[in-house]
């Protein structure tokens, strides 16, 4: 197996991390991150060969327990309600009328 002048084998398949262009700025955080999880950032996921894949609905309902912000979901319908109650049609532009 050949290798390229970075140490990556020349036969893989390209990836993210041969597109991707990093803001000079983030480049100390990149390096750093790559120093620290180099070894496992590119991993594959594991799958189970005993249980189904869990579904994304399930998956997002084991955190509903733990939601940061609770009664945010409430706040937001009373808003949209306080939203829809005051809208008046005539109180937008009508482009087709003369504003003058």
């Amino acid at each position: 197996m050949s290798q390229n002048a970075d140490g990556r084998s020349a036969d893989r398949i390209p990836d993210a991390r041969d597109t991707v262009q990093i803001p000079e700025v983030f480049a100390a955080d990149v390096r750093e991150a790559l120093r620290r999880y180099g070894d496992i950032l590119y991993l594959s996921h594991p799958v189970s060969q005993s249980r189904p894949q869990m579904s994304i609905a399930d998956r997002a309902a084991q955190f509903l327990p733990f939601a940061a912000v609770t009664g945010y979901g409430d706040r937001l319908d009373t808003a949209a309600q306080e939203v829809e109650d005051s809208y008046r049609p005539d109180h937008f532009y009508d482009p087709g009328t003369d504003p003058a």
